[in-house]
């Protein structure tokens, strides 16, 4: 499976510190382009599917953003796509993806408004508008 995206959201521990708050940062590709997530998906038995985003050791710019688990989606480059559908792929070969199929594309990542107990909507454009970023580390990549 694939996920289509714009963004997806990390959190980062300012100043390393892991037991405050989590500040959230959008990632994304200049210019809002779209890129594909690496998923699972099996059904649920009720009519229904379960699905998950693949996730990978991240690269520099996404572990100075996820500075906890250092973890990024598996975000796939061009060459990559139709592999992941391809159903007849044995283990190794899924793991050669999971390894070597991580785009090389730069994101870009600004903090936004906290929502992790907030009571508002997430669903409007206005939610991933950059804030301002005390902590200077907005958008950095290390």
């Amino acid at each position: 499976m694939l996920d289509l995206a714009d963004g997806f959201i990390e959190p980062h521990y300012p100043g390393n510190r892991f037991k405050g708050a989590a500040v959230p940062k959008y990632c994304y590709l200049p210019g809002g382009s779209l890129f594909y997530v690496a998923g699972l998906f099996n059904e649920d038995g009720h009519g229904g599917y379960n699905c998950s985003m693949v996730t990978v050791d991240a690269t520099p710019f996404f572990a100075s953003i996820n500075n906890k688990k250092r973890r990024m989606p598996l975000v796939l480059g061009k060459d990559f796509k139709s592999a992941w559908l391809d159903t007849s792929l044995n283990d190794e070969a899924i793991l050669e993806i999971v390894y070597k199929g991580v785009t090389k594309e730069e994101f870009q990542a600004h903090s936004i408004q906290k929502f992790y107990k907030g009571d508002f909507d997430t669903n409007t454009p206005e939610f991933l508008k950059a804030i301002a970023d005390p902590t200077g580390l907005q958008g950095c990549l290390f």
